[in-house]
């Protein structure tokens, strides 16, 4: 696998650095994100040790990753970015995502490397690296948990779409909670 260049690697770990700003321009104020906090936010399960990263919403292919991690339970860490924005005159100042990260171990990280997917081609993911996500949304997940309840509301959705019961660009209409069950 290719090593991450260390300019890309200094970014990609400062999106966990807490009170560091990126990205930015000295003739344009403002047009920077600054690192806020660092949120330890939940652990999943991986009972098969093969990891899906994919938005669930692709919901006819899994993006299953070739390397395989030890079963167990990870943490995922979330990184909150100040993002100032100008509208109306004033900056405004919001929150956001960041990025998101799979703890696989406690250790720092010593390189980053490109995630293959199973069957894929290095020299062609290179060149589109990472998963489509039209929708902003992505997530982590056990393999044996992608194609059942994980995406089942999201292909109940499409099929409603399909159907004539919704929109593509909105949720069916349902204000409840989703249905789990059959």
């Amino acid at each position: 696998m290719n090593e991450v260049r260390p300019e890309t690697r200094e970014y990609l770990d400062g999106l966990f650095t807490p009170g560091l700003r990126i990205g930015g321009d000295a003739h344009t104020p403002y047009s920077w994100i600054e690192i806020a906090e660092v949120q330890g936010v939940t652990a999943i399960r991986l009972p098969s040790g093969r990891l899906v990263v994919d938005s669930p919403w692709n919901t006819s292919r899994l993006r299953e990753l070739a390397f395989r991690i030890p079963p167990g339970e990870y943490l995922v860490d979330v990184s909150w970015a100040n993002w100032p924005h100008l509208s109306d005159g004033y900056y405004n100042e919001y929150r956001q995502c960041a990025a998101t990260r799979l703890r696989i171990r406690d250790r720092p990280v010593v390189t980053w490397e490109l995630a293959l997917g199973v069957g894929e081609d290095p020299a062609l993911r290179a060149a589109g690296a990472g998963f489509e996500a039209e929708e902003s949304m992505g997530c982590f997940a056990d393999a044996t948990a992608w194609r059942g309840p994980l995406t089942e509301p999201f292909r109940r959705h499409l099929t409603d779409v399909a159907a004539g019961f919704g929109s593509p660009g909105a949720r069916t209409g349902h204000r409840g909670p989703l249905r789990t069950g059959p």
